[in-house]
């Protein structure tokens, strides 16, 4: 049996099981067409990228199911979400005439044209103004996506020069950046504006990510990577598409391309489950969502990952009410964990990836950090209004094996591309949703305790990306997802019904 089959086999296996069981709590924020839509699109996209020879018959496959689905479903924002990494984060450009490009086409930039702008479209022409104006938060983004397609770092060309700055390519990255950013954050931002919609968009999120964590799970158990030959098949190059190894152990990373995206996604979807189970009477399925994605935390190999989980964590804890009693319990439940893990052989892995408890694997990755951040820093320091997008002629002795200097510091990235001009416009518009949906959540929660956790729950999730931008690995689709959301959310805690104690029936009837 040719090894794709083998590996499409096993993937369907797993998402089955995983789809079979998460069913009826998906079905408490979700209609059951809904649900059933995207589990059946997820499954025909998986077997359309094992099987497609080209990343092209892919796209014609994927699109006319995208269109038509999206069409269908009452909410196309989480179609999007519960989407957004079904396959590894592979891209190519579509060509035009004389050798020039157009844009890169990956699976999210397809669910941008497929799904939300149609939805965009259906959306403008209800009528509602309110919905169509830009506000203040909206020019911000669109100012720093302007920048940014104006400056960047420019990448060394083969002959040690860099390649030359093009009128035609700044169109082409500010079309990028309509399509893939602000795209999503406008539907996003203006459709969640209701109960279910939000809540339906967090657990769309959440199920497929769950699938992931079992797959890398299963990934770690086995030593196999079981999404690694599409990128080949292709001839495209996702972030990674080689075993990565810590130590004696092989990092998952299922279908989103490198560990420490997985790490990333699965830390967002643990974030998320905490508000989500504040509405699932199992104890039982509480437990095991939870166990799942912190397996499939551990199965990544992530540090950066594991202390954002974990910092989600003490937020969420903080910002539910008795903040100081729960956080206790917390704090006794998580000693307890680790003492039990430590006396296994899970724990020796995990106390040797950590300096603080003296391990040494991998140390060279966090001496790296320190020298990228003392060069750049200098460089910064030089050029701090708009930076230096020529910063690459001064790191070369930071060039890794691969051959390219590894900017792990999402937050210096930024000061060298842009400068502190679009590193504030950048937090103007994160750290202003994230001040919205902490006011509302506050406001929400006097009257309904559940709904205002989620909240909460996107507020923990904005501060941990915020927090893991330091160390690399956030995908900006993700944030600006989640920024979309507290926005969309914050308009609840003004509407008087939004507030209004909950009922008692299924979350997606009310």
């Amino acid at each position: 049996m040719p090894l794709n089959l083998k590996d499409l086999i096993v993937v369907l296996v797993l998402a089955a099981v995983v789809f079979k069981f998460a069913k009826p709590t998906a079905l408490l924020f979700s209609s059951e067409k809904d649900f059933s839509r995207r589990r059946n699109l997820w499954y025909v996209l998986t077997i359309a990228a094992f099987l497609s020879p080209s990343f092209w018959l892919y796209v014609l496959i994927a699109a006319p199911f995208l269109l038509v689905s999206g069409r269908k479903d009452s909410n196309p924002a989480a179609m999007y979400l519960f989407l957004l990494h079904v396959i590894p984060p592979v891209s190519t450009a579509i060509p035009l005439p004389g050798g020039a490009k157009l844009i890169e086409v990956s699976n999210s930039v397809l669910l941008s044209l497929c799904v939300i702008v149609p939805a965009i479209g259906r959306l403008r022409s209800a009528g509602d103004r309110d919905i169509r104006r830009l506000r203040t938060m909206d020019w911000c983004l669109i100012a720093y996506g302007i920048l940014t397609s104006i400056l960047y770092v420019h990448l060394l060309a083969p002959d040690a020069t860099f390649y030359p700055f093009t009128y035609t390519d700044t169109l082409r990255r500010t079309l990028m950046f309509l399509i893939g950013v602000f795209a999503p954050y406008f539907l996003i931002s203006r459709m969640t504006r209701n109960r279910p919609f939000i809540l339906d968009s967090l657990a769309a999120f959440t199920v497929p990510c769950v699938v992931i964590a079992v797959i890398g799970i299963f990934e770690v158990a086995k030593g196999w990577l079981l999404y690694e030959n599409i990128p080949e098949r292709w001839e495209l190059a996702a972030t990674f598409t080689t075993y990565l190894v810590r130590g004696f152990s092989l990092r998952a990373m299922a279908s989103t391309g490198h560990p420490l995206a997985m790490g990333y996604e699965l830390a967002i979807a643990f974030g998320l489950w905490l508000c989500l189970a504040e509405y699932v009477e199992s104890r039982v399925m509480r437990w095991i969502v939870s166990l799942t994605l912190v397996l499939g935390l551990i199965a990544s190999y992530s540090r950066g990952p594991w202390a954002c989980a974990l910092g989600i964590y003490v937020v969420f804890v903080f910002l539910k009410p008795r903040a100081v009693s729960g956080f206790v319990k917390s704090c006794l439940g998580a000693m307890l964990a680790l003492v039990i893990v430590s006396l296994t052989p899970l724990g020796a892995k995990i106390a040797a990836v950590l300096p603080f408890l003296g391990g040494q694997v991998d140390y060279a990755n966090i001496d790296y950090r320190s020298r990228l951040w003392s060069e750049g820093w200098t460089i910064v320091k030089d050029h701090p209004i708009f930076g230096d997008q020529y910063a690459l002629a001064r790191m070369q002795d930071l060039r890794q094996g691969q051959g390219i200097v590894d900017f792990v510091n999402g937050y210096l990235a930024e000061l060298l591309a842009t400068g502190f001009v679009g590193l504030t416009l950048f937090l103007s518009v994160v750290l202003a949703g994230l001040r919205k949906v902490l006011a509302a959540s506050k406001a929400i929660k006097l009257t309904d305790q559940r709904f205002g956790m989620a909240g909460a729950g996107l507020a923990s999730c904005i501060l941990g990306t915020l927090f893991l931008w330091a160390f690399g690995g956030p995908d900006p689709n993700v944030l600006w997802a989640l920024v979309a959301l507290a926005v969309a959310y914050s308009y609840l805690g003004r509407s008087e019904a939004a507030v209004a104690p909950a009922r008692t029936e299924p979350i997606w009837k009310r």
